[in-house]
């Protein structure tokens, strides 16, 4: 396969007239075993590629409108690049693809992507596929595809002079033209995404330990608070499972409500209603756990290594700074939202963790995974729990991992005996029983405790 190893992002972002101008450079490399003749790209229904360049050698492109296979309600702009003569493995090539358009969003399906340019706020992210993401036209194959990928970028975002330019990465230099300036970022990391905002920021900064907020000038007295909450959660997870793999800094950028939290190793991108309402800081606790990540080796990628395990460092954090009885609740809203999920889909009764991903299922990882990591905390104890977590972090933030391997390596520290409690919450449907039967906690518990 080619894989993706470096973007050169040029964008001249109209926040007026909802208007995205960009050129983007790839850098590919061939890492299949034999010869390649093309590449497939996914972009944004409403933005349109203008030319493709291949740098060194010829290369001819279509592009068309079409749907997933698979998701059907799913709209986008597929483009394959067709190479005169084949990459050989290991062959370098370099595309230069200029694309223009509006972004439209995907709420039909995907509620949270509300993504578009205009003056309020703008948000460049692949998740709405503002920029070439090589993928196929089967969307639960692509997923882990675009996830596995690690690549590093630059980026060159022209925006009006009024505006702020958010991102992860290091900022390299802010440049002015009249009415306008350039900011360009260059990534601290690779990373599997780019996240570009642009709004009116303020930004606090912690300059000692490498922390940074954007946030909306209406929100700038929250972004203390904020500050504050981030380093009282990285301290209580270095305590609990020892220092990230990787540190480079953290940044935390401010986006509307609803628009979705999400978090890479150097930032995460947090929702509004975290800095305003103080009941919902749990979603920093959330998307900070994912520093402790974990590559998965599923073919089709369930979500229990990163959605399940940082739904529990959550829960963990909140009973830490809550209490137990708010602790308590949390599970139990947890599993109400489970049952909802049944309801909606009752394929989810039928269909263990380890088949979420090919059933698309895998909203409900962050559920029944927190629930899985809950009742094997309480059946092994807080010091083998950490030990399996740390050893886990250690070794897989590097090598991937399955769920088989899960197993192996929770009986390996744990004890042989857990290991019917794995196949059976794993890779057969026992928690979806457990939880919408409301099987109280301590029974489901002892049922696991060995005699």
């Amino acid at each position: 396969m080619l894989d993706i190893q470096f973007y050169d992002l040029y964008a001249d972002v109209d926040v007026f007239n909802g208007l995205l101008k960009a050129n983007c450079g790839i850098r590919l490399k061939n890492q299949a075993d034999g010869q390649i003749s093309k590449v497939a790209f996914l972009l944004n229904r409403c933005l349109t590629v203008e030319f493709i360049k291949c740098i060194g050698r010829h290369a001819e492109f279509t592009q068309k409108l079409t749907n997933f296979k698979d998701l059907e309600n799913v709209e986008i702009n597929f483009i394959e690049v067709f190479f005169d003569e084949p990459l050989n493995p290991g062959d370098i090539v370099r595309l230069s693809i200029n694309y223009n358009g509006k972004i439209c969003d995907y709420q039909n399906v995907f509620r949270y992507v509300k993504d578009n340019v205009n003056e309020k706020f703008t948000l460049i992210r692949p998740d709405a596929y503002s920029y070439p993401i090589i993928g196929t036209l089967k969307f639960k194959e692509s997923i882990p595809q675009i996830i596995s990928q690690r690549f590093d970028y630059k980026l060159k975002i022209k925006v009006p002079k009024e505006y702020v330019v958010a991102n992860i990465g290091r900022l390299i230099n802010r440049i002015g033209f009249n009415d306008k300036v350039l900011y360009i970022y260059e990534s601290k990391l690779p990373s599997w995404r780019i996240d570009i905002a642009v709004a009116k920021f303020k930004k606090i900064t912690d300059t000692q330990n490498d922390l940074h907020v954007f946030v909306f000038e209406e929100d700038y007295e929250h972004a203390v608070k904020i500050l504050n909450e981030l380093k009282k959660v990285l301290k209580f997870y270095i305590d609990w499972f020892n220092h990230p793999p990787i540190w480079t800094g953290y940044t935390i950028i401010e986006i509307p409500n609803g628009w979705g939290s999400q978090a890479d190793l150097a930032g995460m991108l947090l929702n509004s209603k975290v800095f305003r309402d103080p009941s919902e800081i749990s979603g920093l606790y959330h998307e900070i756990a994912h520093l402790w990540y974990v590559k998965s080796g599923e073919k089709y990628v369930s979500r229990f290594f990163d959605e399940g395990l940082a739904s529990y460092f959550q829960l963990l954090a909140e009973r830490e700074f809550f209490g137990e009885e708010h602790f308590n609740k949390r599970l139990e809203q947890l599993r109400e939202k489970f049952i909802k999920l049944t309801e909606e889909n009752p394929k989810l009764l039928e269909v263990p963790i380890s088949k979420y991903g090919e059933y698309m299922l895998t909203d409900a990882s962050y559920y029944v995974g927190a629930y899985l990591l809950y009742v094997l905390h309480n059946l092994v104890g807080d010091e083998k729990f950490k030990i399996l977590i740390k050893s886990l972090v250690k070794t897989f933030s590097k090598d991937k991992i399955t769920l088989e391997a899960f197993k192996q390596l929770v009986t390996t520290i744990c004890g042989e005996e857990y290991e019917v409690f794995i196949d059976e919450w794993i890779f057969h449907n026992k928690p979806a029983q457990y939880l919408k039967d409301k099987i109280p906690l301590h029974e489901i518990i002892s049922r696991y405790k060995r005699a």
